[in-house]
């Protein structure tokens, strides 16, 4: 089944790249969604160290990804759009552009916080990143 890949973080420029990505697909049935999270282990690591020891740190990243899917998972639903949520860790531009190149990927729709050029030189930009190195066509949603 062709799907359109959402990364979603939580924000508020995710959740209007969402939007974005239930019109399209209410313009052709035969379309999915995919909802990914990605977790990042290594900014977390010091910050997770001994708060819940008989959770591993993987553990709880994917449960709090998970948990940042949830809302989005049911407003797809409530759309009637089929939906696969994915958490994932690692780097959110590389797992994203991996997900892209599927062969039922068509499209990736994301949002972008809008940094200015000098901010995102800086701090670099995974909707840049994605934009740039994605095998299929890239919609960013500020």
């Amino acid at each position: 089944m062709p799907t359109i890949l959402i990364p979603m973080d939580g924000s508020d420029c995710a959740k209007r790249a969402l939007e974005h990505g239930l019109t399209l697909a209410a313009r052709d049935p035969s379309l999915s969604i995919t909802l990914l999270n990605v977790q990042q282990p290594t900014l977390y690591a010091s910050l997770l160290e001994g708060i819940s020891p008989e959770l591993p740190m993987q553990q709880l990243l994917i449960e709090q990804g998970d948990a940042t899917l949830q809302t989005a998972i049911e407003r797809v639903q409530a759309e009637g759009v089929k939906c696969s949520p994915l958490t994932k860790l690692g780097k959110p531009a590389h797992l994203i552009c991996e997900l892209a190149a599927q062969p039922n990927c068509l499209r990736v729709v994301m949002g972008t916080h809008g940094r200015d050029s000098l901010a995102r030189i800086i701090l670099g930009s995974v909707a840049y990143q994605v934009l740039a190195q994605s095998p299929v066509p890239v919609t960013l949603i500020k």
